[in-house]
């Protein structure tokens, strides 16, 4: 018998999340829900200034995160941080673009 699990409930503890276009709007929004539901999210966002305003805001509830600022159409640069920092990815929010 299978029960259904409440928004409220959904965790992410344990879990990488990168999330591009994460620095404005939706992909912002994406990051900080992510994050307060436990996962570590690499925050991706052209603009240096955006990643990095989303990124403090994560840590500063506790969560962590880390920023990246390469262009979504390497993707790979864009993976890489997640594997480098947070020791791989199971989450990946396509907002960018």
């Amino acid at each position: 018998n299978r029960r259904m699990v409440s928004s409220a409930e959904l965790r992410y503890d344990g879990r990488v999340a990168v999330v591009t276009g994460a620095g404005a709007g939706l992909g912002r929004l994406y990051a900080l829900e992510l994050a307060a539901r436990g996962a570590r999210v690499v925050v991706n966002d052209f603009s240096r200034v955006a990643a990095d305003s989303t990124v403090a805001d994560i840590r500063a509830a506790g969560g962590e995160a880390v920023a990246n600022y390469a262009d979504v159409a390497d993707g790979e640069a864009v993976v890489r941080t997640a594997v480098e920092v947070f020791g791989g990815g199971h989450i990946l929010v396509n907002n960018a673009g």
